[in-house]
């Protein structure tokens, strides 16, 4: 999405088949795509059958793959670009701690340097709190960024459909806020 190269094109000289989950990003409720040549569907359906993947009345939750598909991929491609932000307002920190990897997905990696006493685990938990300072310094809004420690040292925010643009606004000024004062930096 990010590349904006349509899948086919990113595919075709690579495979002959490929799985697309539909409930990850495009938030349907349930559901992946195989898409492949004519043979390969149909020894993946004969598979699939063998070994007890069919389900029934399965129309329904189709048809919500379909909305999702119909309707969700611009929502994927502003996530792309939230992510793209806020990688490129860590980058912009100036003698920070904090670096991240320029986003391909709904992803982003927060990577905290080695020689530093900050963990992962410290900023995840310190994106959880809202302290008083805090809400004065945000305008009167406080927020909980839930994020992952994906490792000792880096941090993993996922973007998805149901953040609202001032959700995604404020949660990025809280994120920045929080670097900085890790960093020792004056906020905002």
């Amino acid at each position: 999405m990010s590349s904006g190269v349509p899948v086919k094109e990113l595919l075709s000289p690579w495979c002959d088949s490929a799985c697309i989950c539909l409930s990850k990003s495009l938030g349907a409720p349930i559901g992946s795509v195989v898409v492949g040549k004519v043979e390969f569907i149909k020894r993946a359906r004969r598979l699939r059958k063998a070994l007890g993947g069919g389900m029934r009345q399965a129309g329904i939750i189709a048809q919500a793959a379909i909305f999702a598909i119909e309707n969700n991929v611009e929502k994927l491609k502003e996530d792309h670009e939230r992510c793209s932000n806020l990688a490129q307002a860590i980058s912009e920190l100036e003698n920070s701690p904090f670096s991240c990897p320029k986003p391909h997905s709904n992803i982003v990696m927060i990577n905290i340097d080695e020689t530093v006493t900050i963990t992962a685990e410290d900023l995840v938990q310190r994106l959880l709190e809202i302290p008083e300072k805090e809400t004065y310094d945000l305008e009167g809004k406080g927020a909980r960024v839930y994020t992952l420690e994906f490792a000792k040292k880096t941090v993993r925010i996922v973007f998805h459909l149901s953040i609202t643009n001032e959700e995604y606004l404020h949660g990025l000024k809280k994120i920045m806020y929080v670097l900085k004062e890790f960093s020792g930096q004056k906020s905002l």
